[in-house]
């Protein structure tokens, strides 16, 4: 799996984190739903992985939950 490169090696996120980056960055309207159903994981787990690279700056949300998008830090 390639990470981006405005993704810091010391970073202390897994992989599934990164690829949710890599998602985010092909489509930024993705939803939690289709996150959760991509990696086979609960919503919940979704929630807490996306607040986890919100709250390392690497990615954050623009706009309201149902019509926002997502926008990958650089």
């Amino acid at each position: 799996v390639n990470v981006p490169v405005n993704v810091p090696v010391n970073v202390p996120v897994n992989n599934r984190q990164k690829n949710i980056i890599l998602d985010i960055q092909k489509d930024k309207y993705i939803t939690q739903k289709k996150l959760a159903e991509k990696y086979k994981v609960n919503r919940e787990t979704i929630k807490r992985d996306l607040k986890k690279l919100k709250e390392l700056n690497l990615i954050k949300r623009i706009g309201p939950d149902k019509t926002g998008s997502w926008e990958v830090v650089k």
